[in-house]
């Protein structure tokens, strides 16, 4: 640009948009004192999550059934199948149900990459959901040691003979 345009170009107009997050957060840290009352509240106030997986995992049967009756298993019914399993996998570690956590996470790892249903997919998932199923109603908390670990190993294997049977990249 010469230098007799840059004079005829007009300037640059800033604009600063309001921080309404900052107004409505406001400025500094956060009282200590209102912290701990958090806590103490989170501490006091048990949630029964036991009831609330229970209704993710009704959801999830409802979208497996349909999973299994549909002649046309697409990737849709695989999103279907995947919104709860991402709920479960979300709040399991939170309410201390890690076991819970590690088997939805394979379960979605197994899903990522699928495009549709066939019976030995379904039959895969089926057996995460049922294990889900086994965590919630016997309040397995925690890792599940060495029984969770094998367990979490079993379910991982299962998927890898399935994307080796199908030819599908193994994670």
């Amino acid at each position: 640009m010469t230098e007799k345009a840059k004079k005829k170009a007009p300037k640059a107009k800033f604009y600063n948009p309001p921080n309404t997050l900052r107004a409505k957060a406001g400025y500094g840290g956060m009282d200590p004192a209102v912290i701990e009352r958090a806590e103490d509240f989170i501490r006091k106030n048990e949630v029964d999550f036991t009831s609330y997986a229970l209704s993710i995992l009704e959801r999830l049967d409802r979208a497996l059934d349909v999973a299994r009756i549909q002649e046309n298993r697409t990737r849709e019914l695989v999103g279907r199948v995947t919104g709860p399993i991402m709920e479960l996998k979300a709040n399991g570690a939170m309410f201390k149900f890690s076991l819970l956590s590690d088997v939805a996470d394979i379960a979605l790892d197994f899903l990522e990459n699928l495009e549709g249903f066939n019976d030995d997919a379904y039959e895969i998932v089926n057996i995460h959901r049922k294990t889900l199923y086994i965590i919630i109603s016997n309040q397995l908390r925690g890792t599940g040691g060495k029984q969770g670990k094998l367990l979490i190993s079993e379910l991982h294997e299962a998927c890898q003979r399935y994307n080796k049977r199908y030819g599908r990249e193994a994670k």
